[in-house]
């Protein structure tokens, strides 16, 4: 999937030209440096669905699910499950029960600390219909052996479906396989190009 965006909104006051890939069935990465405007465009594509083309997307941002705190991740399962048509419970989704989802069940989600809220996230997004999977630094907050596993799920997942990473650190993964999209900032504009792997 293919995203041209010319001058559609600014990123620090600066004109944009954005050129972005998702490649289907690999892991893709969105880099730059610190500031230029990534999570910006992130948020600027969770909010225009529809630069996606009716392409079923998943969202996991870098923000706390501040506004469940009050639920335990059991209550927040249940609730995400009985919106769904064809889901019955997590346990039938593979890719979260890498995450050990289980051992957080009975807590409460203002008692999680930021790596657990990250893998919550990042399960309540996988139990959702999808083709492509955003994410805008996953790895944030988590421990070394939690990384492990998010990278070994995103990997997994990336055999299906298309997975496009906001990361600094593109180093730890190792079977990226997609584009590699870079966001570069000038004097008056910023700008999204990518390479094929």
């Amino acid at each position: 999937m293919r995203i041209t965006l010319d001058n559609a909104f600014k990123i620090n006051g600066k004109q944009t030209s954005i050129d972005l890939f998702i490649k289907e069935k690999a892991i893709n990465f969105l880099i730059g440096e610190n500031g230029v405007g990534k999570s910006s465009l992130f948020t600027y594509m969770k909010i225009n669905k529809d630069l996606f083309k009716g392409t079923r997307v998943a969202f996991v941002d870098q923000e706390k699910l501040n506004p469940l705190s009050d639920l335990s991740v059991s209550e927040i399962l249940a609730v995400v499950i009985e919106e769904l048509v064809d889901v019955k419970s997590w346990e039938e989704c593979e890719h979260v029960k890498n995450l050990e989802i289980e051992k957080l069940l009975d807590k409460k989600v203002s008692c999680l600390s930021g790596g657990e809220n990250q893998k919550l996230k990042l399960a309540l997004s996988l139990i959702l219909p999808f083709d492509i999977l955003l994410l805008d630094e996953p790895l944030q907050s988590l421990d070394v052996k939690s990384q492990k596993q998010v990278i070994s799920t995103l990997e997994d997942i990336s055999k299906e479906k298309g997975v496009l990473i906001i990361e600094h650190n593109v180093k730890k993964y190792e079977s990226f396989n997609g584009c590699l999209n870079v966001m570069k900032e000038g004097n008056d504009f910023v700008e999204v190009s990518h390479g094929r792997s």
